[in-house]
């Protein structure tokens, strides 16, 4: 049976451990509901908290997660941009270091890439929350439709960052990330789509953004 080959990439930057630990869980094989194995490898951006580091050093006993360390701050490109050289699959999955994904995000990313190979980016709708709210009520729904273009968000946002999974080698061809700080996403697809790779939005809400 054919299968997208894909790994997960989180980058980490003094995440609260219950934080990190319910987003892992959330990404792992035996949490999702895609019948592969696939593997989790997580940058470290230079964490100094306590208790981000426990987390990690748990994170990789009790799932084998693969963790490799910055030993100072560089900033989510960095750390974004060592996981594409570490990473030999052909797909990434990203996630934010707090964000939880659903159970059936990558057996339906999967499988539409599997019908649409010429996918360079596929990312999914998502709502947000607050940390402080137990009920986890959405605070904010994304809209993107399936095609979004530069003409309709000329800033860049033409899908939700956490949610994607690209080919890597797509991603490698226009640089990789290049901005230190926030919009590094947007900068990326923009780039991407003018160089005519193609970026998709799945409708359905496949992940919660912690806030």
């Amino acid at each position: 049976m054919k299968k997208i080959d894909f790994t997960v990439l989180i980058p980490v930057y003094n995440t609260p451990a219950e934080q990190l630990i319910e987003c892992v869980y959330s990404l792992c094989p035996a949490n999702q509901s895609i019948e592969q194995d696939y593997k989790i490898v997580i940058i470290d951006d230079g964490s100094c908290e306590i208790g981000t580091c426990d987390a990690l050093e748990f994170l990789k006993r009790s799932l084998d997660v693969k963790v490799h360390h910055f030993p100072q701050n560089k900033g989510v490109s960095a750390a974004l941009n060592m996981g594409h050289e570490l990473i030999d699959t052909e797909y990434i999955a990203l996630s934010g270091s707090s964000d939880i994904s659903f159970r059936e995000r990558f057996k339906i990313q999967t499988d539409h890439l599997l019908e649409n190979p010429d996918i360079d980016v596929l990312g999914t709708n998502l709502f947000s929350f607050l940390n402080s709210d137990c009920n986890r009520k959405p605070l904010y729904t994304s809209n993107h439709a399936y095609e979004t273009t530069l003409k309709e968000r000329s800033e860049g946002w033409l899908t939700n960052h956490g949610t994607v999974m690209y080919k890597n080698q797509s991603v490698k061809d226009v640089g990789g990330y290049k901005l230190p700080g926030r919009a590094q996403d947007v900068d990326l697809w923009k780039r991407m789509a003018i160089s005519g790779k193609k970026i998709r939005t799945l409708k359905q809400v496949l992940y919660a953004w912690r806030k």
